[in-house]
């Protein structure tokens, strides 16, 4: 992503400025890593991520649903058994996690000698 030659870019005209939100909310790349192997139940996934409330977990993940990035299926068994999943967009979010890993590690052999980081 690069603003074309000779135009006046502004970040209305960015692409980006839609995706940043999603991609650096702070449980997003968290759970979308998660899932990258495959579905995960409710506990399974939560047990993989840091610690958090059930109903600070469920909201999260409601509102990954509604973005679209991941979808809930309910198997409709007795006892209950729910998974989560990423959707299409949400696969399209691995390559993006791989850029930014190969730019960490890129950074920090290039920078490691300025101590901290961030």
């Amino acid at each position: 992503m690069r603003a074309d030659q000779g135009a006046e870019p502004t970040i209305v005209d960015c692409d980006a400025a839609v995706a940043l939100p999603i991609i650096t909310s702070k449980w997003t790349m968290p759970v979308v890593y998660c899932l990258s192997a495959g579905p995960l139940r409710f506990s399974e996934l939560k047990r993989r991520l840091p610690p958090m409330a059930d109903s600070n977990f469920s909201k999260v993940l409601k509102e990954l649903c509604a973005q679209g990035i991941i979808e809930r299926r309910d198997r409709k068994t007795v006892p209950p058994h729910v998974e989560y999943s990423l959707t299409d967009l949400g696969l399209k979010l691995l390559p993006v996690m791989d850029a930014i890993e190969e730019f960490g590690r890129h950074y920090a052999k290039h920078h490691a000698h300025v101590g901290d980081t961030r």
